[in-house]
């Protein structure tokens, strides 16, 4: 199969040269096709990628903001926590108790952008970009998650080939999850201030059972 590769340096290469590009509109034809990454790769490529090839910046609206954090960024290191690299993971999932509004059974499908170590998960929508520019950046197996009717989850792995269109997209979906970068750090900031409160007055937090007590008056009351 002749992929195309993501390198290091943000060119998309096939049969060992880069694409022959020679309008800008060019790289558009390409979206449908198999990508893979240089082993090089990392978060920064996938930047420089959009730099490169500028009709990809069209992609998405929320490009043109995250491109423009990705320039403001120091040229190196920028990693901050025990997450080894970046996960683009395409997963289904099967619920036999889940029914569709057809009375069919449902499967959920969704490609997920998140960090990774040997043990742990990292959400990544509240990082800025200094904090994860030059971790590597991976395409992972696809995973079939099963639950059983005692709802223990069965997981198997299956190959998956992602195509440029998923890169693109995806990468960008799950960075933007809180919007462009300002209102991002500020929903960060707004949440580490709770945090704050929280323990710095313990005494203003209410048990959870009395939360779910006033909810369900509420609901009975149809309020």
């Amino acid at each position: 199969m002749d992929n195309i590769i993501l390198k290091a340096s943000g060119e998309l290469v096939k049969n060992g040269a880069e694409l022959p590009i020679g309008h800008e509109l060019d790289i558009l034809r390409y979206l449908g096709e198999t990508i893979e990454l240089d082993a090089a790769c990392t978060l920064r490529s996938y930047f420089k990628m959009l730099e490169k090839y500028k009709a990809l910046q069209f992609i998405d609206p929320f490009i043109p903001s995250y491109l423009a954090e990705y320039l403001k960024c120091p040229k190196k290191c920028c990693i901050d926590s025990d997450m080894e690299y970046l996960s683009l993971e395409y997963s289904i999932i099967y619920d036999p108790k889940r029914k569709s509004k057809y009375d069919l059974d449902e499967i959920e499908i969704s490609t997920t952008f998140h960090g990774k170590s040997a043990k742990d998960g990292y959400a990544i929508e509240f990082s800025p970009l200094k904090k994860l520019l030059d971790y590597p950046l991976k395409l992972e197996r696809g995973v079939f998650y099963k639950f059983d009717p005692k709802l223990k989850i069965q997981e198997s792995k299956f190959d998956y080939y992602f195509k440029l269109w998923d890169l693109v997209h995806e990468i960008i979906w799950e960075l933007s999850f809180m919007g462009i970068p300002k209102q991002r750090d500020k929903k960060s900031k707004e949440i580490m201030g709770r945090i704050k409160d929280i323990k710095e007055h313990p005494e203003k937090l209410i048990p959870a059972k009395e939360v779910f007590k006033k909810l369900k008056n509420k609901i009975a009351k149809g309020k």
